[in-house]
Protein backbone atom coordinates (compact mmCIF):
# COMPACT_ATOMS: atom_id res chain seq x y z
CA UNK A 1 0.00 0.00 0.00
CA UNK A 2 1.19 3.54 -0.74
CA UNK A 3 2.77 5.57 2.08
CA UNK A 4 -0.15 8.02 2.15
CA UNK A 5 -2.64 5.17 2.34
CA UNK A 6 -0.85 3.44 5.21
CA UNK A 7 -0.70 6.73 7.11
CA UNK A 8 -4.44 7.22 6.72
CA UNK A 9 -5.30 3.76 8.06
CA UNK A 10 -2.76 3.96 10.90
CA UNK A 11 -4.42 7.20 12.00
CA UNK A 12 -7.83 5.56 11.81
CA UNK A 13 -6.57 2.66 13.92
CA UNK A 14 -5.16 5.04 16.54
CA UNK A 15 -8.41 6.99 16.68
CA UNK A 16 -10.36 3.76 17.15
CA UNK A 17 -8.09 2.54 19.97
CA UNK A 18 -7.88 5.97 21.61
CA UNK A 19 -11.23 7.74 21.04
CA UNK A 20 -11.63 11.42 21.85
CA UNK A 21 -13.98 10.59 24.74
CA UNK A 22 -14.05 7.57 27.03
CA UNK A 23 -17.74 6.99 26.26
CA UNK A 24 -16.57 5.57 22.91
CA UNK A 25 -14.39 2.99 24.68
CA UNK A 26 -10.64 2.70 25.13
CA UNK A 27 -7.67 0.47 24.42
CA UNK A 28 -8.59 -1.47 27.57
CA UNK A 29 -11.64 -2.86 25.72
CA UNK A 30 -9.47 -4.45 23.02
CA UNK A 31 -9.50 -8.25 23.37
CA UNK A 32 -7.21 -9.59 20.64
CA UNK A 33 -7.78 -13.16 21.77
CA UNK A 34 -11.38 -12.94 20.54
CA UNK A 35 -10.31 -11.89 17.01
CA UNK A 36 -9.10 -14.87 14.90
CA UNK A 37 -7.52 -12.58 12.29
CA UNK A 38 -5.64 -10.50 14.89
CA UNK A 39 -2.14 -12.10 14.53
CA UNK A 40 -2.13 -11.62 10.76
CA UNK A 41 -3.53 -8.09 11.03
CA UNK A 42 -0.96 -7.11 13.66
CA UNK A 43 1.88 -8.22 11.39
CA UNK A 44 0.53 -5.84 8.75
CA UNK A 45 0.28 -3.01 11.31
CA UNK A 46 3.87 -3.62 12.44
CA UNK A 47 5.13 -3.46 8.84
CA UNK A 48 3.18 -0.29 8.18
CA UNK A 49 4.47 1.39 11.35
CA UNK A 50 8.09 0.52 10.55
CA UNK A 51 7.75 1.76 6.98
CA UNK A 52 6.12 4.95 8.20
CA UNK A 53 8.82 5.59 10.83
CA UNK A 54 11.61 5.06 8.32
CA UNK A 55 10.03 7.43 5.77
CA UNK A 56 8.53 10.24 7.88
CA UNK A 57 10.56 13.42 7.67
CA UNK A 58 9.90 16.85 9.21
CA UNK A 59 7.78 18.11 6.32
CA UNK A 60 4.86 18.56 6.14
CA UNK A 61 5.27 20.00 9.63
CA UNK A 62 1.60 20.64 10.45
CA UNK A 63 0.98 16.95 11.20
CA UNK A 64 4.53 16.00 12.19
CA UNK A 65 4.17 15.66 15.97
CA UNK A 66 0.78 13.97 15.65
CA UNK A 67 2.21 11.46 13.16
CA UNK A 68 5.24 10.71 15.34
CA UNK A 69 3.27 10.23 18.57
CA UNK A 70 0.64 8.01 16.93
CA UNK A 71 3.21 5.83 15.17
CA UNK A 72 5.26 5.54 18.36
CA UNK A 73 2.13 4.63 20.34
CA UNK A 74 1.30 1.80 17.93
CA UNK A 75 4.91 0.61 17.91
CA UNK A 76 5.10 0.38 21.71
CA UNK A 77 1.65 -1.18 21.89
CA UNK A 78 2.01 -3.95 19.31
CA UNK A 79 5.74 -4.30 18.62
CA UNK A 80 7.41 -3.44 21.93
CA UNK A 81 10.26 -5.96 21.68
CA UNK A 82 11.53 -4.40 18.45
CA UNK A 83 10.23 -0.84 18.70
CA UNK A 84 13.04 0.65 20.79
CA UNK A 85 15.57 -0.22 18.10
CA UNK A 86 13.86 1.10 14.97
CA UNK A 87 12.30 4.16 16.64
CA UNK A 88 15.81 5.39 17.50
CA UNK A 89 16.67 5.16 13.80
CA UNK A 90 13.65 7.05 12.51
CA UNK A 91 14.19 9.21 9.44
CA UNK A 92 13.77 12.47 11.36
CA UNK A 93 16.62 11.60 13.74
CA UNK A 94 19.06 11.50 10.81
CA UNK A 95 18.11 15.01 9.65
CA UNK A 96 18.97 18.41 11.05
CA UNK A 97 16.32 19.28 13.65
CA UNK A 98 14.34 22.45 12.82
CA UNK A 99 14.71 25.23 15.46
CA UNK A 100 11.07 24.92 16.57
CA UNK A 101 11.85 21.50 18.04
CA UNK A 102 14.86 22.77 19.99
CA UNK A 103 14.13 23.94 23.53
CA UNK A 104 16.13 26.26 25.76
CA UNK A 105 19.50 24.74 26.42
CA UNK A 106 19.87 23.46 22.87
CA UNK A 107 18.43 19.96 23.22
CA UNK A 108 15.87 18.48 20.83
CA UNK A 109 12.45 17.58 22.19
CA UNK A 110 12.15 14.53 19.91
CA UNK A 111 14.51 12.20 21.83
CA UNK A 112 12.78 13.43 24.99
CA UNK A 113 9.39 12.50 23.54
CA UNK A 114 10.64 9.01 22.71
CA UNK A 115 12.12 8.61 26.20
CA UNK A 116 8.88 9.79 27.79
CA UNK A 117 6.73 7.35 25.84
CA UNK A 118 9.10 4.42 26.45
CA UNK A 119 9.28 5.00 30.22
CA UNK A 120 12.57 3.14 30.41
CA UNK A 121 14.67 5.90 31.98
CA UNK A 122 14.57 7.41 35.46
CA UNK A 123 14.05 10.79 33.78
CA UNK A 124 11.38 9.64 31.29
CA UNK A 125 8.49 11.45 33.00
CA UNK A 126 10.48 14.65 33.37
CA UNK A 127 11.19 14.49 29.63
CA UNK A 128 7.48 14.11 28.98
CA UNK A 129 6.56 17.13 31.10
CA UNK A 130 9.22 19.22 29.36
CA UNK A 131 7.92 18.11 25.95
CA UNK A 132 4.33 19.11 26.73
CA UNK A 133 5.52 22.43 28.17
CA UNK A 134 7.53 23.19 25.01
CA UNK A 135 4.61 22.30 22.72
CA UNK A 136 2.20 24.60 24.58
CA UNK A 137 4.63 27.51 25.02
CA UNK A 138 5.89 27.40 21.43
CA UNK A 139 2.42 26.50 20.08
CA UNK A 140 3.67 23.61 17.96
CA UNK A 141 0.94 22.06 15.77
CA UNK A 142 -0.50 18.93 17.39
CA UNK A 143 -3.82 17.09 17.39
CA UNK A 144 -5.75 17.97 20.57
CA UNK A 145 -6.84 14.36 21.10
CA UNK A 146 -3.23 13.16 20.88
CA UNK A 147 -2.13 15.85 23.34
CA UNK A 148 -4.86 14.79 25.80
CA UNK A 149 -3.81 11.14 25.43
CA UNK A 150 -0.24 12.14 26.30
CA UNK A 151 -1.39 14.14 29.34
CA UNK A 152 -3.44 11.11 30.49
CA UNK A 153 -0.40 8.88 30.09
CA UNK A 154 1.90 11.21 32.02
CA UNK A 155 -0.57 11.74 34.88
CA UNK A 156 -1.32 8.02 35.18
CA UNK A 157 2.41 7.21 35.14
CA UNK A 158 3.00 9.60 38.05
CA UNK A 159 0.17 7.92 39.97
CA UNK A 160 1.38 4.38 39.32
CA UNK A 161 5.10 5.05 39.74
CA UNK A 162 5.07 7.75 42.42
CA UNK A 163 4.92 5.48 45.47
CA UNK A 164 5.67 6.81 48.95
CA UNK A 165 9.25 6.31 50.23
CA UNK A 166 9.89 2.75 51.27
CA UNK A 167 6.78 1.34 49.53
CA UNK A 168 7.45 -1.16 46.76
CA UNK A 169 3.85 -2.23 46.27
CA UNK A 170 1.15 -0.50 44.27
CA UNK A 171 -1.37 0.34 46.99
CA UNK A 172 -4.24 2.76 47.61
CA UNK A 173 -4.44 4.34 44.16
CA UNK A 174 -7.75 5.50 42.73
CA UNK A 175 -7.96 5.60 38.95
CA UNK A 176 -10.38 4.77 36.11
CA UNK A 177 -10.51 1.09 35.19
CA UNK A 178 -9.28 1.94 31.67
CA UNK A 179 -6.13 3.61 33.04
CA UNK A 180 -5.36 0.66 35.29
CA UNK A 181 -5.78 -1.97 32.56
CA UNK A 182 -3.66 -0.03 30.09
CA UNK A 183 -0.90 0.33 32.69
CA UNK A 184 -0.87 -3.37 33.53
CA UNK A 185 -1.10 -4.69 29.97
CA UNK A 186 1.05 -2.23 28.04
CA UNK A 187 3.25 -0.17 30.39
CA UNK A 188 4.06 -2.08 33.59
CA UNK A 189 6.62 -4.52 32.13
CA UNK A 190 8.68 -1.69 30.64
CA UNK A 191 8.47 1.28 33.03
CA UNK A 192 11.58 1.98 35.05
CA UNK A 193 10.73 1.19 38.71
CA UNK A 194 13.02 4.03 39.89
CA UNK A 195 11.44 6.63 37.61
CA UNK A 196 11.43 10.15 39.04
CA UNK A 197 7.91 11.55 39.35
CA UNK A 198 8.39 14.85 41.18
CA UNK A 199 8.51 17.17 38.14
CA UNK A 200 4.75 17.17 37.58
CA UNK A 201 4.61 20.85 38.59
CA UNK A 202 5.87 21.59 35.04
CA UNK A 203 2.71 20.02 33.67
CA UNK A 204 0.45 21.99 36.01
CA UNK A 205 2.15 25.26 35.06
CA UNK A 206 1.56 24.87 31.33
CA UNK A 207 -1.90 23.34 31.84
CA UNK A 208 -3.16 26.74 32.97
CA UNK A 209 -2.30 28.22 29.56
CA UNK A 210 -3.77 25.21 27.77
CA UNK A 211 -7.09 25.46 29.62
CA UNK A 212 -7.35 29.16 28.83
CA UNK A 213 -6.75 28.45 25.14
CA UNK A 214 -9.31 25.64 25.13
CA UNK A 215 -11.93 27.71 26.93
CA UNK A 216 -11.91 30.80 24.73
CA UNK A 217 -10.30 29.53 21.55
CA UNK A 218 -7.78 32.38 21.52
CA UNK A 219 -4.19 31.37 20.59
CA UNK A 220 -5.37 27.79 20.01
CA UNK A 221 -4.70 27.67 16.26
CA UNK A 222 -1.87 25.21 16.84
CA UNK A 223 -4.28 22.66 18.34
CA UNK A 224 -5.62 20.53 15.50
CA UNK A 225 -9.01 18.88 15.48
CA UNK A 226 -10.35 16.40 12.94
CA UNK A 227 -8.71 16.41 9.55
CA UNK A 228 -8.64 20.07 8.59
CA UNK A 229 -9.67 22.28 11.49
CA UNK A 230 -7.66 24.07 14.11
CA UNK A 231 -9.16 24.52 17.52
CA UNK A 232 -9.81 28.24 17.26
CA UNK A 233 -12.88 27.72 15.06
CA UNK A 234 -14.52 24.62 16.52
CA UNK A 235 -17.81 24.90 18.44
CA UNK A 236 -17.60 25.57 22.18
CA UNK A 237 -19.28 22.25 22.98
CA UNK A 238 -16.32 20.43 21.38
CA UNK A 239 -13.79 22.52 23.30
CA UNK A 240 -15.57 21.66 26.56
CA UNK A 241 -15.04 17.93 25.91
CA UNK A 242 -11.27 18.40 25.96
CA UNK A 243 -11.34 20.79 28.91
CA UNK A 244 -13.14 18.04 30.83
CA UNK A 245 -10.46 15.52 29.83
CA UNK A 246 -7.60 17.74 31.02
CA UNK A 247 -9.39 18.53 34.30
CA UNK A 248 -10.11 14.87 34.94
CA UNK A 249 -6.43 13.95 34.45
CA UNK A 250 -4.98 16.64 36.72
CA UNK A 251 -7.69 16.11 39.36
CA UNK A 252 -6.84 12.40 39.52
CA UNK A 253 -3.18 13.37 39.78
CA UNK A 254 -3.89 15.65 42.74
CA UNK A 255 -6.20 13.11 44.39
CA UNK A 256 -3.52 10.40 44.40
CA UNK A 257 -0.50 12.57 45.23
CA UNK A 258 -2.07 13.93 48.43
CA UNK A 259 0.06 17.05 48.50
CA UNK A 260 -1.66 20.15 49.92
CA UNK A 261 0.37 22.55 47.77
CA UNK A 262 -0.47 20.70 44.55
CA UNK A 263 -4.11 20.27 45.50
CA UNK A 264 -4.47 24.00 46.14
CA UNK A 265 -2.83 24.70 42.80
CA UNK A 266 -5.35 22.42 41.07
CA UNK A 267 -8.26 24.12 42.85
CA UNK A 268 -7.04 27.52 41.61
CA UNK A 269 -6.81 26.12 38.07
CA UNK A 270 -10.41 24.97 38.27
CA UNK A 271 -11.68 28.24 39.73
CA UNK A 272 -9.97 30.19 36.92
CA UNK A 273 -12.60 28.72 34.59
CA UNK A 274 -15.34 30.67 36.34
CA UNK A 275 -16.36 33.70 34.29
CA UNK A 276 -18.98 36.14 35.46
CA UNK A 277 -22.28 35.75 33.63
CA UNK A 278 -21.23 32.46 31.99
CA UNK A 279 -22.80 29.13 32.88
CA UNK A 280 -20.34 26.25 33.10
CA UNK A 281 -21.10 23.17 30.96
CA UNK A 282 -22.23 20.04 32.78
CA UNK A 283 -19.18 18.16 31.49
CA UNK A 284 -16.98 19.74 34.16
CA UNK A 285 -19.15 22.09 36.24
CA UNK A 286 -19.20 19.54 39.09
CA UNK A 287 -15.41 19.85 39.42
CA UNK A 288 -15.44 23.65 39.48
CA UNK A 289 -18.42 23.88 41.86
CA UNK A 290 -16.79 21.40 44.25
CA UNK A 291 -13.43 23.19 44.05
CA UNK A 292 -15.06 26.45 45.15
CA UNK A 293 -15.99 24.71 48.40
CA UNK A 294 -12.98 22.62 49.47
CA UNK A 295 -10.59 19.93 48.32
CA UNK A 296 -12.65 17.34 50.19
CA UNK A 297 -15.69 18.23 48.10
CA UNK A 298 -13.59 18.09 44.93
CA UNK A 299 -12.32 14.65 46.00
CA UNK A 300 -15.93 13.45 46.25
CA UNK A 301 -16.65 14.77 42.76
CA UNK A 302 -13.59 12.93 41.42
CA UNK A 303 -14.62 9.66 43.02
CA UNK A 304 -18.17 9.93 41.68
CA UNK A 305 -17.23 11.14 38.18
CA UNK A 306 -17.76 7.67 36.65
CA UNK A 307 -20.55 6.53 38.96
CA UNK A 308 -23.19 6.13 36.24
CA UNK A 309 -20.78 5.42 33.38
CA UNK A 310 -21.34 2.33 31.26
CA UNK A 311 -17.89 2.27 29.67
CA UNK A 312 -15.61 2.90 32.65
CA UNK A 313 -15.58 2.89 36.44
CA UNK A 314 -13.46 4.34 39.26
CA UNK A 315 -11.26 1.73 40.94
CA UNK A 316 -9.50 1.96 44.30
CA UNK A 317 -6.66 -0.56 44.16
CA UNK A 318 -5.48 -2.02 47.48
CA UNK A 319 -2.79 -4.59 48.10
CA UNK A 320 -3.87 -7.61 50.12
CA UNK A 321 -1.13 -7.11 52.73
CA UNK A 322 -2.25 -3.55 53.48
CA UNK A 323 -5.99 -3.69 52.88
CA UNK A 324 -8.14 -2.77 55.91
CA UNK A 325 -9.81 -5.67 57.66
CA UNK A 326 -13.19 -3.95 57.46
CA UNK A 327 -14.75 -2.91 54.15
CA UNK A 328 -14.72 0.88 53.85
CA UNK A 329 -15.64 1.44 50.20
CA UNK A 330 -16.39 5.06 49.30
CA UNK A 331 -19.40 6.08 47.15
CA UNK A 332 -18.69 5.99 43.40
CA UNK A 333 -15.63 3.76 43.80
CA UNK A 334 -15.19 0.02 43.39
CA UNK A 335 -12.59 -1.37 45.77
CA UNK A 336 -10.33 -4.08 44.36
CA UNK A 337 -7.94 -6.01 46.62
CA UNK A 338 -5.14 -7.83 44.79
CA UNK A 339 -2.18 -10.02 45.58
CA UNK A 340 -0.46 -10.11 42.17
CA UNK A 341 -0.76 -7.38 39.54
CA UNK A 342 -1.12 -10.01 36.84
CA UNK A 343 -4.42 -11.08 38.43
CA UNK A 344 -6.02 -7.66 38.14
CA UNK A 345 -7.50 -8.20 34.68
CA UNK A 346 -9.43 -11.19 36.02
CA UNK A 347 -10.48 -9.27 39.13
CA UNK A 348 -11.79 -6.42 37.00
CA UNK A 349 -13.58 -8.49 34.37
CA UNK A 350 -17.33 -7.94 34.45
CA UNK A 351 -19.70 -10.74 35.37
CA UNK A 352 -20.42 -12.86 32.26
CA UNK A 353 -23.79 -12.12 30.72
CA UNK A 354 -24.92 -15.72 31.15
CA UNK A 355 -24.51 -15.32 34.92
CA UNK A 356 -26.81 -12.32 34.93
CA UNK A 357 -29.68 -13.81 32.98
CA UNK A 358 -31.59 -17.03 33.37
CA UNK A 359 -31.45 -19.43 30.43
CA UNK A 360 -34.44 -19.74 28.11
CA UNK A 361 -36.58 -22.88 28.08
CA UNK A 362 -36.65 -25.20 25.06
CA UNK A 363 -40.20 -23.97 24.28
CA UNK A 364 -39.00 -20.34 24.22
CA UNK A 365 -36.09 -21.23 21.94
CA UNK A 366 -38.39 -23.12 19.54
CA UNK A 367 -40.80 -20.16 19.47
CA UNK A 368 -37.96 -17.73 18.72
CA UNK A 369 -36.75 -19.89 15.81
CA UNK A 370 -40.26 -20.02 14.36
CA UNK A 371 -40.65 -16.24 14.63
CA UNK A 372 -37.29 -15.80 12.86
CA UNK A 373 -38.35 -18.04 9.97
CA UNK A 374 -41.68 -16.30 9.49
CA UNK A 375 -40.05 -12.86 9.70
CA UNK A 376 -37.43 -13.76 7.09
CA UNK A 377 -40.11 -15.01 4.68
CA UNK A 378 -42.15 -11.83 5.08
CA UNK A 379 -39.04 -9.67 4.68
CA UNK A 380 -37.99 -11.55 1.56
CA UNK A 381 -41.47 -11.11 0.08
CA UNK A 382 -41.47 -7.38 0.80
CA UNK A 383 -38.06 -6.74 -0.68
CA UNK A 384 -38.54 -8.81 -3.80
CA UNK A 385 -35.82 -10.29 -5.91
CA UNK A 386 -34.84 -6.96 -7.49
CA UNK A 387 -34.07 -5.40 -4.12
CA UNK A 388 -31.47 -8.07 -3.41
CA UNK A 389 -29.58 -6.86 -6.46
CA UNK A 390 -29.99 -3.25 -5.30
CA UNK A 391 -28.58 -4.08 -1.87
CA UNK A 392 -25.60 -5.75 -3.50
CA UNK A 393 -25.01 -2.69 -5.69
CA UNK A 394 -25.15 -0.39 -2.67
CA UNK A 395 -22.63 -2.56 -0.82
CA UNK A 396 -20.35 -2.61 -3.87
CA UNK A 397 -20.39 1.18 -4.26
CA UNK A 398 -19.75 1.81 -0.57
CA UNK A 399 -16.88 -0.70 -0.61
CA UNK A 400 -15.31 0.92 -3.69
CA UNK A 401 -15.37 4.34 -2.00
CA UNK A 402 -13.89 2.97 1.22
CA UNK A 403 -11.14 1.24 -0.74
CA UNK A 404 -10.10 4.46 -2.48
CA UNK A 405 -10.43 6.81 0.52
CA UNK A 406 -6.66 6.94 1.05
CA UNK A 407 -6.26 8.86 -2.22
CA UNK A 408 -7.87 11.86 -0.53
CA UNK A 409 -4.65 12.51 1.36
CA UNK A 410 -4.09 13.59 4.93
CA UNK A 411 -6.56 16.47 5.27
CA UNK A 412 -9.71 15.92 3.19
CA UNK A 413 -11.81 17.80 5.73
CA UNK A 414 -15.55 17.75 5.12
CA UNK A 415 -14.99 16.26 1.66
CA UNK A 416 -14.37 12.89 3.34
CA UNK A 417 -17.96 12.94 4.63
CA UNK A 418 -19.25 13.60 1.11
CA UNK A 419 -16.99 10.90 -0.35
CA UNK A 420 -18.17 8.18 2.06
CA UNK A 421 -21.73 9.42 2.61
CA UNK A 422 -23.82 10.67 -0.33
CA UNK A 423 -21.35 9.85 -3.14
CA UNK A 424 -22.04 6.07 -3.09
CA UNK A 425 -25.74 6.86 -3.64
CA UNK A 426 -24.79 8.95 -6.68
CA UNK A 427 -22.74 6.05 -8.03
CA UNK A 428 -25.66 3.64 -7.49
CA UNK A 429 -27.83 5.91 -9.65
CA UNK A 430 -25.23 6.12 -12.42
CA UNK A 431 -24.53 2.38 -12.50
CA UNK A 432 -28.26 1.61 -12.57
CA UNK A 433 -28.74 4.06 -15.45
CA UNK A 434 -25.77 2.63 -17.34
CA UNK A 435 -27.01 -0.96 -17.04
CA UNK A 436 -30.61 -0.05 -17.78
CA UNK A 437 -29.71 1.97 -20.88
CA UNK A 438 -27.86 -1.04 -22.28
CA UNK A 439 -30.88 -3.25 -21.64
CA UNK A 440 -33.28 -0.69 -23.09
CA UNK A 441 -31.09 -0.19 -26.16
CA UNK A 442 -31.07 -3.92 -26.82
CA UNK A 443 -34.86 -4.12 -26.35
CA UNK A 444 -35.47 -1.08 -28.60
CA UNK A 445 -33.30 -2.51 -31.39
CA UNK A 446 -35.33 -5.72 -31.30
CA UNK A 447 -38.54 -3.70 -31.53
CA UNK A 448 -37.13 -1.77 -34.52
CA UNK A 449 -36.68 -5.02 -36.45
CA UNK A 450 -40.32 -6.01 -36.00
CA UNK A 451 -42.09 -2.64 -35.88
CA UNK A 452 -44.47 -1.16 -38.42
CA UNK A 453 -43.38 1.79 -40.62
CA UNK A 454 -45.40 4.16 -38.45
CA UNK A 455 -43.33 3.26 -35.37
CA UNK A 456 -39.87 3.63 -36.87
CA UNK A 457 -39.45 7.36 -36.23
CA UNK A 458 -40.61 7.13 -32.63
CA UNK A 459 -38.40 4.13 -31.85
CA UNK A 460 -35.45 5.72 -33.65
CA UNK A 461 -35.90 8.85 -31.54
CA UNK A 462 -36.15 6.70 -28.40
CA UNK A 463 -32.93 4.89 -29.32
CA UNK A 464 -31.14 8.22 -29.77
CA UNK A 465 -32.23 9.36 -26.29
CA UNK A 466 -31.17 6.04 -24.76
CA UNK A 467 -27.72 6.26 -26.36
CA UNK A 468 -27.35 9.85 -25.18
CA UNK A 469 -28.28 8.84 -21.63
CA UNK A 470 -25.81 5.97 -21.73
CA UNK A 471 -22.96 8.25 -22.84
CA UNK A 472 -23.86 10.78 -20.15
CA UNK A 473 -23.90 8.09 -17.45
CA UNK A 474 -20.53 6.67 -18.52
CA UNK A 475 -18.99 10.15 -18.68
CA UNK A 476 -20.27 11.04 -15.20
CA UNK A 477 -19.01 7.71 -13.86
CA UNK A 478 -15.52 8.53 -15.13
CA UNK A 479 -15.59 11.90 -13.38
CA UNK A 480 -17.22 10.77 -10.14
CA UNK A 481 -15.79 7.26 -9.77
CA UNK A 482 -13.94 6.64 -6.48
CA UNK A 483 -10.56 6.36 -8.24
CA UNK A 484 -11.02 9.57 -10.26
CA UNK A 485 -8.33 12.24 -9.76
CA UNK A 486 -11.19 14.73 -9.55
CA UNK A 487 -11.66 13.87 -5.87
CA UNK A 488 -8.07 14.78 -5.00
CA UNK A 489 -8.97 18.46 -5.50
CA UNK A 490 -11.74 18.45 -2.82
CA UNK A 491 -13.75 20.60 -5.25
CA UNK A 492 -17.18 20.50 -3.61
CA UNK A 493 -18.56 23.21 -5.94
CA UNK A 494 -17.83 21.15 -9.05
CA UNK A 495 -19.12 18.08 -7.21
CA UNK A 496 -22.45 19.85 -6.70
CA UNK A 497 -22.67 20.65 -10.42
CA UNK A 498 -21.95 17.05 -11.38
CA UNK A 499 -24.54 15.71 -8.93
CA UNK A 500 -27.10 18.14 -10.37
CA UNK A 501 -26.26 16.70 -13.81
CA UNK A 502 -26.92 13.21 -12.41
CA UNK A 503 -30.28 14.40 -11.10
CA UNK A 504 -31.18 15.89 -14.49
CA UNK A 505 -30.09 12.67 -16.21
CA UNK A 506 -32.22 10.39 -14.03
CA UNK A 507 -35.21 12.75 -14.25
CA UNK A 508 -35.09 12.90 -18.06
CA UNK A 509 -34.78 9.17 -18.80
CA UNK A 510 -37.26 8.03 -21.49
CA UNK A 511 -38.00 4.82 -19.53
CA UNK A 512 -38.55 3.62 -15.97
CA UNK A 513 -35.43 2.28 -14.25
CA UNK A 514 -35.31 -1.32 -13.06
CA UNK A 515 -35.21 -0.17 -9.44
CA UNK A 516 -36.56 2.91 -7.69
CA UNK A 517 -33.78 5.53 -7.54
CA UNK A 518 -35.80 8.23 -5.78
CA UNK A 519 -34.34 7.49 -2.35
CA UNK A 520 -30.73 7.42 -3.57
CA UNK A 521 -31.29 10.58 -5.57
CA UNK A 522 -32.86 12.29 -2.57
CA UNK A 523 -29.92 11.38 -0.31
CA UNK A 524 -27.42 12.52 -2.94
CA UNK A 525 -29.11 15.88 -3.48
CA UNK A 526 -29.68 16.47 0.23
CA UNK A 527 -26.13 15.50 1.22
CA UNK A 528 -24.21 17.31 -1.52
CA UNK A 529 -26.41 19.98 -3.11
CA UNK A 530 -29.03 21.03 -0.55
CA UNK A 531 -26.61 21.25 2.41
CA UNK A 532 -24.25 23.51 0.49
CA UNK A 533 -26.35 26.20 -1.18
CA UNK A 534 -24.52 28.53 -3.48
Amino acid sequence: MEYRGTKFWLHRLCEALHPLHHMFGSISHLALSTIPEAPKALNVVKDWVRTFIHRREFLPDMAFLTDVIRATTLAFMFDRSEADDYLKHAAYFSLRTPPIYIRRGGSSILPELLAAMSGTYTWSLTAGFVFVEHVIIRKLPINIGVLCDLVDFLCSSVIFCGRPPGMVLLHDVTVPRSWLLRFIEYDLPYLNPRMQTNAYHLLLMCTEDLLEQLYGGKDSEYLLYGTSRNFSNVPAVVRHVFIARILKAICLLGYNIRNDLIQNKIRKLLLSLRHEGCMLPSLYSRYVDAASDSWDELAKAIRCSLQHDTMDEMIQLLHKSKAPARDCTLPGVRQVVYDDLMDIRELLDPIPIQDLTRSESSEQIAAAILIQRVYRKVLHHRRGVSNIGTASLHARMHASCTKEVSQLGDNPGLYLRLFLGPLPHVLVCLETVRIDTLSERKRTKKRLKKCSPNEIDALDDLLTKINKANRAAVNLQKQLGPSSVFHERYDDKQLRKLVEEVNDLVSSLPFDTSSDLSNDLHLAMKGIVAEHPQ
